[in-house]
């Protein structure tokens, strides 16, 4: 993982600001501060990297049982590989799309989401593996782009659509209309409806000559895909995320000019999300799992290790420390409180990976905490997970303490790593909830008589709860 002292946007590592009225001693001391920075962004990935460095979710060994698979799809297929947003399907599919590189696969990442202003999908596919072509001097390239332009130019529109507006027509009708303007509008209506008999007709007659076109390019592909034992590998990325239309047509696409022996897509999506855009498109009463299984052979979820006790295995763990070291906020130990509390607290509300670095953001722009450091993972894990009780809780809505206090008190019963946090704050949305005129737990008083300047358990959680007051 890189650090920030590595990072382009923390080129030195120590502060260098002082006046010039600071003496020696102090200027030295400033110098030699470590810069906590406030945002990092995840280090960006180049496929001369070395493909899955940093893997501390055990990918590399995914994506070798996958690229193992590849070689029993003779007749090519759809994989999706299944996971909500913000869990690394991205970091995933790249890392793999590199590894394949290295082993002299023929193999295209397409970012989707990047490319939905393109008119039809068609073209985007297509054009990459145009560029695969060229990149491997294959003698299908100057075939494969003919039979792709020609079969492109029949998928695009082909004449504007002529309409007349019914609700403006009527208005029109309204008024006192002189004859020639009724006459010029009977007319348009007349020439639209022969210019789409006309339309219809050509369509009909080049059915056939279309149905060629779909057959000369699937040929050539066919062709391009046999030049070497390994298929080839297509991997579309944040198709979940292109406009509905887009992301379904994508994938009828698919099925309809690229199923061909040889070549293999790769989903990367939230299927939840693509399901929703079917249903955005075709309506709520078809079923868009059966739909979308047509399309797709075999749907993998990304795996994720969850556990909240104390020494189990817990991806979310990983990734929270990996990320405090990213950010230079591990003790000298190498090891920080926040990682187990955090990290416990995010698998039992299923946050997911990127919620974890949302939440490390917020623990380095809350900096300096003190004494408080230790409790800091409850307010964040509740600014993440539930925006709208973080503030009601700021403002000491007595609702919200009491919301607040029994969410903490189920977290706890779930055998979380450090359940003193949990006493912590059930006593102190307790006293929330009876508008601070009650008594703290010995415990908790004696916690919030250690954090030093807070006269009450009120003023306290205010000033607490206002340091995370920010948005990631």
């Amino acid at each position: 993982m890189e650090n920030f002292a590595n990072s382009a946007n923390f080129s030195q590592n120590h502060v260098t600001r002082y006046t010039s009225n600071d003496n020696p001693a102090k200027r030295k001391l400033i110098m030699n501060t470590p810069i906590i920075p406030l945002f990092l962004r995840p280090p960006a990935f180049k496929h001369d990297d070395m493909p899955f460095q940093g893997d501390a979710f055990e990918r590399a060994e995914l994506a070798k049982r996958l690229t193992g698979f590849l070689t029993r799809l003779p007749d090519g297929g759809v994989i999706a590989i299944d996971a909500p947003w913000g869990e690394g399907k991205t970091w995933f599919g790249r890392h793999w799309h590199a590894s394949l590189l290295n082993e002299k696969y023929r193999t295209i990442y397409i970012d989707c989401f990047q490319r939905d202003y393109v008119e039809d999908p068609f073209l985007m596919i297509a054009g990459e593996l145009v560029e695969l072509t060229k990149l491997n001097k294959s003698k299908t390239v100057g075939s494969l782009l003919k039979t792709g332009t020609k079969l492109g130019a029949t998928l695009l529109p082909t004449a504007a659509k002529i309409a007349v507006n019914s609700a403006g027509h009527w208005l029109l009708g309204k008024t006192d209309l002189a004859d020639d303007l009724a006459k010029a509008i009977s007319d348009l209506e007349n020439d639209a409806a022969s210019k789409l008999e006309d339309l219809i007709s050509k369509r009909l007659s080049s059915y056939e000559d279309d149905k060629k076109t779909v057959e000369n390019f699937k040929d050539t592909l066919e062709e391009f895909s046999k030049e070497k034992e390994e298929p080839v590998i297509i991997f579309l990325d944040e198709l979940d995320r292109c406009r509905p239309d887009f992301a379904v047509k994508t994938v009828e696409r698919i099925k309809h000019f690229f199923e061909v022996p040889g070549i293999v897509f790769v989903l990367l999506m939230n299927r939840k999300q693509l399901a929703a855009a079917v249903e955005g498109i075709y309506g709520s009463r078809i079923d868009s799992n059966a739909y979308l299984a047509k399309f797709v052979q075999l749907s993998l979820n990304l795996p994720k290790k969850l556990g909240a006790e104390e020494h189990s295995p817990d991806d979310n763990k990983k990734h929270c420390e990996a990320t405090l070291s990213r950010y230079r906020l591990l003790g000298p130990s190498g090891r920080s409180d926040f990682v187990s509390d955090f990290g416990s607290i995010a698998t039992l509300l299923k946050m997911s990976l990127r919620d974890v670095e949302n939440g490390v953001a917020l623990y380095s722009f809350a900096h300096p905490l003190n004494q408080s450091e230790v409790v800091a993972a409850w307010p964040i894990a509740l600014k993440i997970h539930n925006p709208d009780l973080f503030r009601r809780v700021s403002h000491h809505e007595i609702e919200a303490h009491k919301e607040a206090g029994q969410l903490a008190k189920h977290l706890k019963s779930r055998n979380v790593a450090n359940p003193w946090i949990f006493d912590i704050f059930i006593a102190l949305h307790a006293c929330g909830l009876g508008d601070f005129q009650t008594q703290l737990s010995d415990e908790a008083n004696q916690f919030v008589n250690g954090q030093g300047r807070w006269k009450n358990p009120k003023t306290y959680m205010s000033w607490l709860f206002s340091r995370f007051d920010l948005n990631v």
